[in-house]
Parts: C-alpha cells; structure tokens; sequence
C-alpha cells in the first residue's frame, strides 16, 4: 500500500513539473539597414556669366549649395546622385528646405526637379515652397515604385535652380547659401 501511494504521488509530481515547466528561447534577429546617402554633385550647364556653385554635404541626408554670385534671369541644371548604401530596398520619403540665407531673398529663386527615376517633375517652384516639408507619395502624388532604390542601386536627378528676372537690382551679386533634406523610408 505503501508503494502504491508513493508511486502515485510520484506520478502526481511528475505531472505538476511537467504542466508548469517553462521553456525559453534566446536569438536575436537581424532587419538589414536602409541607408541612403548623396554624392557626386555636378553642373551640367548654367547662363552666362557663371556663379559658383559650392556643395557640402553636412551629413548624408544633406546637401548644402552656396551660389555666388547670383543676378537677374541666372538659371543652372545640376545633377546629384544617391546611393542606396544599405542592403534593404529603400524609396524616398521626404524633401525639405531645412535653411536658406535669407528667406527675402529666395522669393526670387525658384527650384525644380525629376525624381530619381527621372519620370517625374516636381516644381519648379518657389524656393520657399520647400521650407515645408513634403511628401513624395502623398503631397506629390508620385508611386513608389519610381522613387524606390534597390539595396546598392545609384541614381542621378537632375536640379535645376533659376533666379526671377524680377530680382532687385540691390540683391544683384549677392550669395544664396541653401540647405536640403532628403529622407527615406523602407520599401514595401
């Protein structure tokens, strides 16, 4: 009797331990990155006489032109190219004027651009339009796949920047210094 009751409690302990155990799990899992990055500014052409145009790049999300000098009716195409340097496919999410000289004095500058796939024009307009910050798919009704990256993929877009014949004679040589912010997103 003695072992029966003893083997039952071993079997009612055997299955308590059994019903409450616990398992863990320990890993870790790996997204990729999404990085994208400017380079590779150039000026394709421009009116007579030339300004400088000067490109920095503060970090890799910003593009800095400094123009000098400008004047009435100055107009230039540029070109800058993105890479996607990280291993996700990325598609561009943001554009914003983050900084500007003197705001006054881009009233008289407007800017365009195609998007990287270069199908479609946003602009050109005011130089102050873009201190707000605008959306491709939805402010600019541009589908994703013509502003997606593939992970590595390089693509060039075409800026061009031109000053209102309207410019006051008084800001006739002065220097625009100007700051944009491109943004991007991970591509569903």
């Amino acid at each position: 009797m003695f072992a029966v009751i003893l083997t039952a409690l071993a079997i009612v302990g055997f299955s308590y331990a059994a019903w409450f155990s616990s398992v863990y799990i320990n890993g870790a899992a790996t997204v990729g990155t999404i990085d994208l990055e400017h380079y590779n500014f150039g000026v394709v052409g421009q009116t007579t006489p030339a300004a400088a145009i000067t490109p920095s790049y503060p970090d890799a999300y910003h593009l800095t032109l400094t123009i000098s000098p400008v004047y009435p009716g100055w107009s230039a195409n540029m070109t800058v190219t993105v890479i996607n340097d990280g291993n996700l496919p990325l598609k561009f999410y943001s554009f914003q004027m983050t900084s500007v000289s003197d705001t006054n004095f881009a009233n008289y500058f407007s800017l365009g651009f195609l998007t990287p796939s270069n199908t479609y024009n946003v602009g050109p307009t005011g130089l102050n339009y873009y201190s707000t910050l605008h959306l491709y798919e939805t402010d600019w009704s541009i589908p994703a796949v013509a502003i997606t990256l593939q992970p590595g993929a390089t693509q060039a877009s075409t800026i061009t920047l031109s000053v209102s014949p309207s410019l006051p004679m008084s800001w006739s040589g002065q220097t625009l210094t100007v700051t944009f912010e491109l943004q991007a997103t991970l591509a569903t």
